[in-house]
């Protein structure tokens, strides 16, 4: 097969608003309930990525396995920008990362997603009181979580709901924490931000309004 003559990179912006990459996600989320397969890109679709990307939306995950933005999207590649870390929590490497999605590729819509049976948060709130050391790396991820158990037991949940309740605040607070801490984004003009909680079970995202 004769090579391709190599191209040099180019920036290329998406072009969809917050709105229509939100409802492109849900539309996404919908196939992904059905079955449907995902429409993998041919060779010459491929080759087009190496002369830039241009994601319609920037998806802050947890590291889990069971949490995959690309398969409960049903998204193929150069559609999703996607940052993964235990508990999708804002710190400032994922939050430089937006950062670049935002300015250099005009990435409209930030979604931070948090899910059913989530381990960090778990380990968090079994950990609240800081009554174990898990050592300086995860002592400071379940800190990020802190904020989020506090906010859910003011709300006094019951029990039995406080897991579930406390990874949508968490989702939620690291959503606004994209805003607070980075000026970039909270200056960028049509930029618009969601957090999200994703059912293990049934496969299916629940979004919040817009922030």
């Amino acid at each position: 097969m004769a090579k391709r003559a190599s191209k040099t990179p180019v920036k290329k912006k998406n072009k969809l608003s917050a709105n229509a990459a939100l409802v492109k996600l849900k539309k996404g989320n919908q196939r992904y309930l059905g079955h449907d397969p995902i429409n993998y890109q041919t060779e010459e679709e491929r080759a087009d990525f190496a002369n830039g990307q241009k994601p319609y939306a920037a998806i802050l995950s947890c590291a889990d396995s069971r949490v995959s933005p690309e398969i409960m999207f049903n998204a193929g590649l150069d559609e999703l920008f996607v940052i993964r870390v235990a508990g999708n929590i804002a710190d400032t490497t994922s939050i430089a990362s937006i950062e670049y999605a935002v300015s250099e590729l005009n990435t409209n819509l930030i979604v931070v997603v948090g899910h059913e049976s989530c381990g960090a948060v778990n380990a968090a709130i079994a950990n609240a009181n800081n009554t174990l050391d898990l050592g300086y790396n995860l002592n400071s991820l379940l800190a990020h979580i802190n904020p989020a158990i506090a906010a859910t037991d003011k709300k006094k949940i019951h029990k039995k709901d406080r897991l579930t309740a406390t990874v949508k605040e968490n989702a939620r607070l690291n959503a606004k924490e994209l805003r607070t801490r980075s000026p970039i984004i909270a200056k960028a003009r049509g930029v618009k931000i969601v957090s999200a909680y994703y059912h293990l079970i049934t496969g299916e995202v629940d979004f919040s309004d817009f922030l």
